[in-house]
Order: C-alpha cells, then structure tokens, then sequence
C-alpha cells in the first residue's frame, strides 16, 4: 500500500472512499461550519461593529488558522479529490465566518465554544486516522501531518478555554 493519502495517480478529478474517521471529521467539522454561520449573523443582527472587543488572542488565533485553510485549497487543488474539495471551501466559509463574527463583537460566546469544541473534535478524529492508518499526505513525513493536525487542535483550545476560563 503506498502511503499517499488520497492519491490519485491518473491526475483528473475523482471521488476518493472515505473511511469512517474521515466522514467523521468531516461531518463534526460541518456543523462547526453551521456555527460558525449562526455566530456571524448573531454578531451582524446585535450590530456588527469591527474592533478586538477584549477577543484579541481569539481573533489573531482563529485568524492564522482561517490562513491556514485558506491555504488547504491549493493542496485540494492538487489532489483533485472532489469531497475534500467541497469541504474545504465549506470549512474556509466557517473559519473566516467565525473570525469575523469575533471581530464584528459577538457577544454571547456559545457559537465559538460549539465551533471551537467540534473543530477540536473533528481534528482528534483526524489525528486518529492518521495515527491509524500510517497514512500521510503526499509523502509528508508523518510528524508534519500530525503536527500541523496538533497545531489547529491546540488552536483551537486555546480559544475555547480563553471563553470558558
């Protein structure tokens, strides 16, 4: 078996089997998605009004990881692998949905700690199937898939103990 993950040896958009861990992530990292959503137009319905509002650290935090999705789009150009595609500007929508929703004063904070607990999760998740399946992403080594799967998951408890502290 070699050890790219999705590869896709013929080049052309294609359709790749998931395996539970992976529609899992997927799915959990969905409705983090719809929180996201719900966070934005609960922020614009009190009244988007743009600044930091005591939510730095979250904002700059949730600001470089929304950088970093953004950043899986060229990677999932490159894969060409449809679902992950979809997904990935599906989770692009969620992070810089959920980014400004903080810079634009959301006040109640149970959007961002059901966003940040299902990203988390989804994030175990992969990280479990990575650890599983000894699958990596285009021969990365291994510590980089994981360690950049731990960097998002750190994020994203930093944020949500930030609120919930």
């Amino acid at each position: 078996m070699n050890s790219n993950y999705l590869e896709n040896p013929q080049g052309g958009w294609f359709v790749a089997r998931l395996g539970p861990w992976e529609w899992l992530e997927t799915l959990v990292k969905l409705g983090a998605v719809g929180m996201a959503l719900w966070g934005l137009s609960v922020s614009v319905a009190e009244g988007w009004s743009p600044g930091f509002h005591g939510r730095t650290a979250q904002i700059v935090i949730l600001g470089v990881a929304s950088l970093g999705i953004l950043a899986a789009v060229v990677d999932r150009l490159i894969t060409r692998e449809l679902i992950s595609m979809a997904f990935v500007v599906a989770n692009n929508a969620g992070h810089w949905g959920m980014t400004m929703a903080l810079v634009g004063g959301l006040g109640g904070g149970v959007p961002l700690v059901l966003f940040c607990s299902a990203m988390l999760a989804g994030d175990l998740a992969k990280l479990a199937f990575f650890a599983r399946s000894g699958l990596t992403v285009r021969d990365a080594p291994r510590a980089v898939v994981l360690g950049g799967t731990g960097l998002f998951a750190v994020g994203y408890l930093v944020v949500l103990l930030l609120e919930v502290v």
